[in-house]
């Protein structure tokens, strides 16, 4: 670190604490004090996860350099995606413009796009608006590698199916036609055609498949590890080195027996673990499934009610949380003491935070919900109609908000009634100007924060900013 950089540190430092000060005048409030500053190194020790102040200086140089709003994270050790907000400067339905740049000679790499996504293990998705005699615009799909180079042209209309946090590291899926699920590599390459798969991305390196009628398990390379000898009811996907068969017997019997299957086919029964067969066949409800969250499958019997199970067979049973809720349903597991159940009303469902005892601390009630995105949920509140965030320990973070984002590197985006600002997964706004707003999030070129770096719309301008709330681009 040169002295410049130790400087600009300092800087912000007093800064931070002058603002500390300043907002703290009427408070008066010791314990204020202490959380702010506590809220303060635990921002700086998240932001130096993220960012590389080195790489952000030499990204800000690069943009100077090509004329170009936004310089993104430098991929391998050559290239980087450049983006202009002009969008007046190619026919183009949107208005920013993308492409690859090698940052030591300056030239474009690749073909023009309206976006392209982070490079995840070297590969991005890209779109591209491309004008039809001036007349129509078509939108065109692709795969690019780090050398700007497309490795898979979609065919028109089709696109990948889920987002490349879904399927970094692993084969991706597409839809080459509207009832086709392809997995191709990193090479652009079909590893594995026309399957019939349990699931759409891969776990754990592998995925089932319907291979002529029988249950096969393939690899990253398109290869058949093996083929079960008998079929199962339901299999589940893997999680370090297992999962979990579900087999209904033929006997009528109502009982799913519970199996574990390894890597090398090899079948071991969970003794004394059952679920209800009439419940693992249900197709059209939440708790047809059987989910798998933190180390944990969550499943029901008539005999025990709504219980957890570890791959060991060790289970915990929720009895109490489902008596008198019979027509609750087991949505998502929180940890290993809290879990959501859900409640059909009409076309809604009404989500409700439970634990072990049937108790529901907090007495969080929610009408709207999101996924754990980095261990943090979003949720709309039965009560107030305000969006909220639900952490793994259970608890409600925030102060009510009309609108919210996933996280992204340890922040999230939420809109009170005077605009658009982030906070941290305390609910804590580290901005350097607390009292700072900014009135959209435009349809961004990146997702999310990048590199600690996202794009925010300050009446009408578009430019982006820090982790601190600093424009650092455009």
């Amino acid at each position: 670190m040169d002295c410049g950089e130790i400087t600009t540190k300092i800087i912000d430092y007093k800064t931070r604490a002058d603002a500390l000060v300043d907002s703290l005048i009427d408070l008066k409030d010791v314990d204020q004090i202490v959380s702010d500053l506590d809220g303060l190194e635990s921002h700086i020790a998240e932001t130096l996860k993220v960012i590389d102040p080195n790489q952000l200086a030499l990204r800000q140089e690069l943009a100077k350099k090509l004329d170009v709003d936004y310089v993104g994270p430098i991929i391998g050790d050559r290239a980087a995606m450049a983006v202009t907000l002009r969008g007046e400067h190619i026919l183009s339905s949107r208005d920013s413009v993308c492409q690859i740049f090698n940052i030591e000679t300056g030239v474009a790499i690749s073909d023009i796009y309206a976006r392209i996504t982070p490079f995840f293990q070297g590969i991005a998705w890209a779109e591209a608006h491309v004008s039809i005699q001036g007349v129509a615009t078509i939108v065109k799909h692709s795969l690019i590698n780090d050398q700007g180079e497309t490795v898979y042209q979609f065919p028109t209309g089709m696109t990948i199916l889920y987002e490349s946090r879904d399927w970094e590291g692993s084969p991706i899926p597409v839809k080459t036609r509207p009832d086709h699920i392809s997995y191709i590599n990193r090479d652009g390459k079909h590893i594995l055609k026309a399957a019939r798969a349990k699931s759409f991305i891969f776990y754990d390196g592998v995925i089932w498949a319907d291979n002529q009628g029988r249950q096969t398990l393939f690899d990253e390379d398109g290869k058949e590890v093996f083929t079960l000898p008998e079929s199962f009811s339901m299999l589940d996907v893997y999680h370090n080195g297992y999962c979990l068969g579900f087999r209904i017997p033929t006997d009528g019997s109502k009982e799913a027996k519970v199996y574990k299957i390894d890597k090398k086919g090899r079948v071991e029964e969970l003794d004394g673990i059952f679920v209800d067969a009439e419940w693992l066949n249900k197709t059209d409800r939440l708790d047809a499934k059987i989910h798998y969250e933190n180390g944990l499958y969550y499943c029901w019997n008539k005999s025990e009610g709504y219980f957890t199970l570890r791959i060991d067979g060790s289970k915990t049973v929720y009895g109490k949380a489902g008596e008198g809720k019979k027509d609750w349903s087991l949505e998502r597991v929180v940890n290993d003491r809290l879990f959501i159940m859900s409640l059909e009303n009409g076309n809604d469902l009404v989500g409700l935070v439970v634990n072990t005892e049937g108790e529901t601390p907090g007495n969080i009630m929610m009408t709207n919900k999101g996924d754990f995105v980095e261990d943090m949920m979003w949720f709309e509140s039965f009560f107030d109609g305000k969006y909220y965030f639900l952490d793994r320990n259970g608890e409600k973070i925030g102060e009510g908000y009309d609108e919210v984002k996933d996280f992204s590197e340890g922040l999230a985006a939420v809109r009170d009634d005077r605009g658009w600002f982030f906070i941290d997964n305390k609910g804590k706004n580290n901005f350097l100007d607390k009292h700072k707003r900014f009135s959209a999030l435009p349809d961004p070129v990146i997702q999310g924060f990048v590199g600690g770096v996202i794009q925010v719309e300050d009446e009408g301008e578009k430019y982006f900013i820090d982790r601190w709330g600093r424009r650092v681009f455009g």
